[in-house]
């Protein structure tokens, strides 16, 4: 093998582990993509659970105030009038 072949042998090696790391570079910056997503995702769904567990709470406080404020006692109604 001459000279000018190994220099074209070596540019072509180096031309191919150059595409090789664009590759792993493409891969890295996808798996920290999806890493990135999925931690949005858990995030949201962290807010989403904390706002409904308020809310509920809320709801629940308004049912009271709603039920005292028709009935005049805290209790729920249990006799509607129907029964003998």
């Amino acid at each position: 093998m001459t000279d000018e072949e190994e220099r074209a042998e070596f540019r072509k090696m180096m031309c191919q582990m150059r595409d090789d790391l664009k590759t792993v570079k493409e891969i890295v910056i996808a798996w920290n993509n999806i890493k990135g997503f999925v931690q949005i995702v858990k995030t949201i769904n962290s807010v989403l659970w904390v706002t409904f567990k308020i809310f509920a709470v809320a709801a629940a406080i308004a049912t009271a105030i709603y039920l005292y404020g028709k009935t005049g006692h805290w209790t729920w109604p249990t006799n509607h009038g129907g029964g003998s």
